[in-house]
Parts: structure tokens; C-alpha cells; sequence
């Protein structure tokens, strides 16, 4: 392949590495949003009650920390699916990364070949002039 053509070859493969970077940020986000709400939530469930001895307040804290932990239960499958989609986006990031890193060793290999050949010529017609 040409160097025109490896370089294109690279610059399709960046292109294709920041299209699942664009998949996986997004999910990233929300993994980490929803990972601070769970942890938001274990917090008020582990608040201790606020008046023990009420038995009014009891039952509203009890009922509370019932709807609290559904909420968290929720919760923690939406995360559960976020993580999911990662691990399946991952991997394309990874093929796309090592596609792109190959290119742009073939690109500079090819390069280093022109620039030895050009200057092997350089020195040939140097040599032939001298000669």
C-alpha cells in the first residue's frame, strides 16, 4: 500500500475508534450518575431513624425506607444493564484501537521506507555526479 493509502487507512481507523468512543461515553456518564444515586440511597436507608420513641415517625421512617430500597433495587438493574452495554461496546473500542494503532505503524513504516529510498537515491546520484 502507499503511504496516500495507509494514511487513509489510518484516518478511517481513528474515525471508526472515535464512533465507539461516542457509544461508550455517553453509558460512562450514566454508569457513573447512577452509581453516585445508589450510593445517595444505601446513605438515607442507613440513616437512623428520627425519633425512636414516636411510633408515628417509626412507621413513616419504616415506610420510607421501604420505598427507598425498591428505589435502589431499580436502581441497581438499570446499573446492572448499563454495565452490560459497556461490556459489549467495549471490546469494538478495543478492536477499533488496535486497528488504528496498526495503521499508523504501517503508515510510518512505509514513510521510513520513502524517506530511505529517497535518500539512498540522493546519495546514488551524489556518488554518480562525484564520480
Amino acid at each position: 500500500m502507499t503511504p496516500d493509502e495507509l494514511r487513509d487507512l489510518a484516518k478511517l481507523a481513528e474515525l471508526k475508534k472515535q464512533i465507539e468512543l461516542g457509544r461508550l461515553q455517553p453509558e460512562l456518564s450514566l454508569r457513573e450518575a447512577i452509581s453516585r444515586e445508589v450510593a445517595s440511597l444505601r446513605d438515607r436507608i442507613a440513616a437512623p431513624p428520627t425519633d425512636p420513641s414516636d411510633p408515628v415517625l417509626m412507621l413513616q421512617d419504616t415506610a420510607h425506607k421501604d420505598f427507598l430500597e425498591q428505589k435502589l433495587k431499580e436502581r441497581l438493574v438499570h446499573l446492572s444493564r448499563v454495565e452490560a452495554r459497556i461490556a459489549q461496546i467495549s471490546p469494538a473500542l478495543a478492536t477499533a484501537s488496535a486497528r488504528k494503532d496498526v495503521a499508523d505503524t504501517l503508515l510510518d513504516d512505509a514513510e521510513r521506507e520513502q524517506r530511505k529510498a529517497r535518500e539512498d537515491a540522493r546519495v546514488a546520484l551524489s556518488n554518480q555526479i562525484t564520480s
